[in-house]
């Protein structure tokens, strides 16, 4: 029956005779698979007819193939595309077969979509939910399966893009995407400005480089020489002197004053364990001694800091 209605199908064009004869045995071959039940390479086939020689009943023939593999939604679209663009009566299988594959998925869990696409219509898109390898072109009209299915949008010039459509009613449901045009990969016209190439310069012949030559350029102003380093490093250390001979006087002046008031409270002391009982004296003894090491203490490092001071000062 497949062959039959594929062989009925042959309608006249305005190709050549060869390339008709070619499409001709395409679609013989093609109605030979799918007599077989081989309803992929039927199609593949059929398709490889269009291409040679462009005619709507390869759409039939297409649409038949998906409708006995029971891929609803691609033959009630290559039917309708068949039934659209027929120019002359097609055999009357054509309109009940669609009505039949209309009412199976308006009865199933489907849902017809527009889709539209800008800037530009005939964009390509294909769906994960409906079969690998067909890919459809926009504006389009099409019944897909309840849930989440991701579409995939493709033109010349433009990225690509990715949408998830998410259909929870068998009402039609429209949708409408923007692409974004590619820039960097498929326009034709450069987005750098161009930029004038300079005219090359005549390079003079170099003089042989002497030792003198291998020094630093004194020209350069942001480029310190080692004679200018030094003065720089000798400013250094003298600040760095300097400030170690303060710090000594300041010490020895410290411990010498540290080393008077501990002397002065030690004589106290010693004069006070004179005027008091045995127990008190010697308590006031003790505290006499403690108070005159403390001092002697402070006048040693008082010394220190004196002889610092003058072994940095000559």
């Amino acid at each position: 029956m497949f062959s039959a209605i594929a062989l009925a199908l042959l309608l006249s064009s305005t190709v050549s005779p060869e390339e008709q004869a070619q499409a001709d045995k395409l679609v013989r071959e093609g109605a030979e698979f799918g007599q077989q039940g081989n309803y992929r390479q039927a199609i593949i086939y059929f398709k490889s007819a269009e291409e040679i020689a462009p005619r709507a009943t390869h759409y039939c023939n297409i649409g038949l193939a998906y409708a006995l593999w029971k891929r609803y939604p691609e033959a009630l679209y290559f039917l309708e595309r068949c039934q659209g663009q027929a120019g002359e009566e097609l055999p009357g299988w054509v309109e009940d077969r669609i009505k039949k594959t209309e009412k199976f998925l308006r009865d199933g869990r489907y849902a017809p979509v527009e889709i539209k696409v800008e800037p530009i219509d005939g964009s390509l898109i294909k769906f994960d939910a409906l079969t690998e390898e067909e890919v459809f072109h926009t504006p389009l009209k099409i019944w897909l399966p309840l849930g989440k299915v991701k579409a995939t949008i493709q033109a010349s010039g433009f990225k690509v893009l990715e949408r998830e459509l998410y259909l929870e009613s068998t009402k039609t449901q429209h949708f409408q995407f923007i692409l974004e045009i590619d820039v960097q990969v498929n326009s034709p016209f450069s987005v750098v400005a161009p930029t004038m190439v300079p005219e090359p310069e005549v390079q003079q012949e170099a003089p042989a480089r002497t030792a003198e030559d291998s020094l630093p350029a004194q020209e350069t102003p942001y480029l310190e020489t080692p004679e200018q380093q030094a003065p720089v490093l000798a400013a250094e250390d003298d600040s760095s002197m300097g400030g170690g001979k303060v710090s000594a006087l300041l010490v020895a002046a410290l411990s010498g004053g540290v080393g008077l008031w501990y002397g002065v409270e030690a004589y106290q002391h010693k004069a006070d364990a004179a005027k008091k009982s045995a127990g008190a004296a010697s308590q006031a003894a003790k505290s006499s001694k403690d108070a005159a090491r403390r001092a002697d203490l402070a006048v040693a490092i008082g010394l220190t800091g004196v002889g610092f001071y003058f072994v940095l000062n000559f």
